[in-house]
């Protein structure tokens, strides 16, 4: 996706630099990295880009937000996309049925000895958590051995049990803002579709 995203860019102008780096947006703050690229010409800029609604599934995007803000100059920008919980958002869940994606987040379960193909599963939208999911409803009881440290052991998994194999959040939009204004962001632009289904943001420091 990062090389994707990289081929678009310079197709928009080749003169962009664009930069790929691997870390834990949850537990390290960005500063380094950051500032790093400003320092490497006087003319640099960040432009920060976390879309695809991924910030949706975050547990404590207060932090994340704080940890991307840490780096951040009076220059640079900040664009996020998040997944409303409006209506339509709610009951749309047709995407999350694709056979490729369903393999790929079924794989665990796989390697584990659970024979997917015999067991049902269900998509819904969970009011309580304000989430879409999808779980997986076992056809039997399952019994999976591993060994921890040395010491064997087991879990038993029983036949109807449901295991959630994947989830999207969706927000509230005034409550992201208040995240944004919370975690120092000033929010200079929004725009949303004409579904109300995904808010892009952007953002500067304030």
């Amino acid at each position: 996706m990062s090389l994707m995203a990289t081929k678009n860019l310079q197709n928009f102008d080749n003169n962009i630099v664009t930069n790929h780096y691997v870390l834990d947006i949850e537990a390290s703050k960005l500063d380094e990295v950051l500032i790093k690229n400003k320092l490497s010409s006087r003319d640099a800029y960040n432009l920060i880009l976390m879309i695809g609604n991924t910030i949706c599934n975050i547990d404590d995007r207060i932090q994340v937000l704080k940890n991307i803000r840490s780096g951040m100059t009076s220059d640079d920008l900040f664009v996020v996309s998040i997944g409303l919980n409006s209506f339509d958002n709610k009951k749309e869940l047709s995407y999350v049925n694709d056979d490729i994606v369903y393999r790929l987040q079924t794989q665990t379960l796989r390697l584990l000895g659970v024979d997917i193909e015999m067991c049902d599963y269900e998509t819904k939208y969970n009011d309580l958590y304000s989430e879409k999911n999808k779980s997986i409803i076992l056809d039997k009881d399952y019994e999976i051995h591993y060994e921890l440290y040395g010491v064997k052991q087991f879990i038993r998994l029983m036949s109807g049990k449901s295991i959630k194999v994947w989830k999207h959040s969706l927000l509230d939009i005034k409550k992201f803002i208040e995240e944004l204004e919370y975690s120092s962001f000033k929010l200079k632009s929004i725009k949303i579709d004409s579904n109300y289904t995904t808010a892009l943001c952007v953002c500067s420091i304030k």
